[in-house]
């Protein structure tokens, strides 16, 4: 019997039901002279004692199989933004409050959505991953892998309002997250073109709302389908990089941050 026919049977039959389907199973595993029914004319074969019957039912009862329980949808620390506007090609966007992830979602937290899923088909790149690159911004994840991810964490992906706002803050047109100073001095992991993966996440680049790693190190998919932030071969930075790909295309710089309504 399947772990959920024990559940369903006990909410439909009440316990007494349910303990009576219990003893009848033990009594199916009986040998057949103890079960069968008594020639006409003849004695009836012994009961088993009330007290090894009894025994039988408790231990059954005692030990139900085991039943899954999936583990708790990734949280993660998240950054709460209040309802508020900011500046955006000259002019005054507003969002309503909401909650964003202050880093990009990372291997182990997308290997323990997979593990959870029960997927049998964990992508080539996420198979013995060394302890260093458990930290590192999850890769090669397209619009509807995401998509599957924010629903099992219970999120959702930021608007692109809601991105750029994280990353800029609310005072001033600045162009990166620390200001309009261009060279980041150890803020984000860009220009090396000859990399071949992203740094673990890290507290670089602090934005005015507590949100790190916005520029840089990956591109990041939001609501809209586009990616921004640029990724760590990106030559120059800029809160407003954009990037477009193909329905169902995905590439090893990009990766995602989520979102939650307050």
């Amino acid at each position: 019997m399947q772990h959920n026919d024990w559940l369903l049977l006990a909410a439909t039959t009440g316990l007494s039901g349910y303990f009576g389907y219990v003893l009848g199973l033990w009594q199916r595993g009986l040998p057949q002279s103890a079960t069968r029914t008594a020639p006409k004319g003849a004695a009836p074969s012994p009961a088993p004692a009330a007290p090894q019957a009894a025994a039988a039912t408790a231990a059954c009862v005692a030990a139900p199989p085991r039943l899954h329980v999936p583990r708790r949808p990734i949280s993660g620390a998240m950054a709460e933004i209040p309802a508020g506007s900011f500046e955006l090609g000259g002019q005054q966007v507003s969002t309503d409050p909401y909650r964003i992830d202050i880093m990009p979602v990372t291997n182990q937290a997308y290997l323990a959505y997979l593990d959870d899923r029960g997927s049998s088909n964990t992508p080539q790149h996420l198979r013995n991953l060394r302890a260093d690159m458990l930290q590192q911004p999850v890769v090669w994840v397209g619009f509807e892998d995401v998509q599957g991810f924010a629903r099992w964490a219970g999120k959702r992906l930021p608007t692109a309002h809601e991105w750029l706002r994280a990353a800029r803050g609310d005072d001033d047109g600045r162009r990166l997250p620390w200001g309009d100073r261009i060279h980041p001095q150890g803020r984000a992991v860009y220009g090396e073109s000859r990399r071949s993966h992203p740094e673990p996440v890290a507290e670089r680049g602090r934005t005015p709302h507590g949100c790190f790693d916005m520029l840089g190190n990956v591109w990041e998919w939001c609501a809209d389908g586009k990616l921004r932030g640029g990724f760590w071969g990106t030559p120059e930075l800029g809160i407003e990089l954009e990037l477009e790909l193909l329905p169902g295309q995905k590439t090893g710089s990009t990766g995602f941050r989520l979102a939650a309504d307050p």
